[in-house]
Parts: C-alpha cells; structure tokens; sequence
C-alpha cells in the first residue's frame, strides 16, 4: 500500500491557524490524489499550474495540524497554497492539452490531438477496459497527465507512423479539457471548500 497526497483546508485567524468549525471534515482533509496521478501536476512539479510553496506557512506552528503532531507534520508536510492563488473561478473556461496512452486503432479519433475527448466515437465499439465515462484511458498504468504539445495524427510523420504500427500498440493522443475536466470529481471538492 503506498502513500497519498492529501490536501487539508486550514484558515488563518487571530487564533493560528485552524479548521472552520463548520467544515465536513475536522481534520481539515478535503481531497487526495495517489503520487501517480498526473492531476498532481496541476500543483507540483516546475510545470505546475497551481505550484505550491516549498516552505512551511507562517506562522505554522500555531497550525491544528502542527500541534496534533509536530512530528508527523515536519516529516510529510509536502507544500502550501493560499486558497486564492487557485483562481477557481477560471477553472471552467481554462483549457489544458493532456496525454495518455492508448491503442493505436484508436488514435484517428483524436485527429490534431486539440480536440475535446473523441466520447461518442469511442463509446461505439471500445471494449470497456479501455474507456471510462470520466474520459480517461485505462489501458495502460501511465496516469493521464498535462502536455506540452499536441499530437496530430490528422497528416504529417505522425500519421505515416501511425499507419505503421500494430492495431494494439500503445501510443500517446492528446485531448483538450478545462481544470474542471481534467480534475474530475476532485473539482467539485475545491469549489465546495470555496
């Protein structure tokens, strides 16, 4: 069993910093990602939308998780975020390009690799292995995570490759989606912390 990044909510007050007494969790804990995911590029990594501070908060020993465990906090404590700095309400209108790996049949339906995620064509026929309704590849381990370019299969090299490989093999597409998309469920989480 290996290890989660989980995000907790603290808010700062005259008092340190500390849970809203009105928030679901009491230990502050709104989301998680497995270290695999590649949403986690979202907030870490030098290509990072969202980077988070490398540094403790101020004023973090007055922090509910601090004082439960200093210990346990200085060990795992991975970053920081204020809240605002996530710009949520850009969320929905922000597009990001992202990758995964699927079956080379399949990579025509992602033409310019700029498009939205080709749902309808893949629902006709993909074994369900392959295809989720959240819109994410499982064939292969490799999470879907942000890209620097698309991949055009429409014309060019990438075609005349495309064309020379095993139905099977695995090959990266690239697919357009907002934060929102591209967070799934874990979306939802951040704007009800909001």
């Amino acid at each position: 069993m290996g290890y989660r990044y989980h995000f907790h909510f603290e808010k700062h007050t005259p008092e340190g910093w500390l849970v809203p007494s009105d928030f679901e969790d009491a230990s502050g804990e709104f989301v998680w990602f497995h270290p695999t995911d590649g949403r986690l590029s979202l907030f870490r990594g030098e290509d990072a939308l969202f980077p988070m501070y490398n540094s403790f908060p101020p004023e973090y020993e007055c922090s509910s998780f601090y004082k439960w465990s200093a210990a346990a906090f200085t060990e795992w404590f991975q970053g920081w975020l204020p809240f605002e700095e996530l710009i949520l309400d850009s969320w929905e209108e922000t597009s990001l390009l992202v990758s995964s790996r699927i079956p080379a049949r399949y990579a025509p339906l992602f033409a310019d690799g700029q498009q939205p995620f080709p749902e309808e064509a893949l629902l006709t026929g993909v074994p369900g292995e392959i295809y989720s309704r959240d819109g994410w590849c499982l064939v292969s381990n490799d999470s879907a995570g942000i890209a620097d370019k698309p991949i055009d299969y429409s014309y060019g090299q990438a075609r005349n490759h495309l064309e020379q490989l095993q139905p099977e093999a695995l090959i990266k597409v690239t697919w357009k989606v907002t934060i929102n998309q591209f967070l799934t469920w874990r979306a939802k989480t951040f704007h009800r912390v909001r």
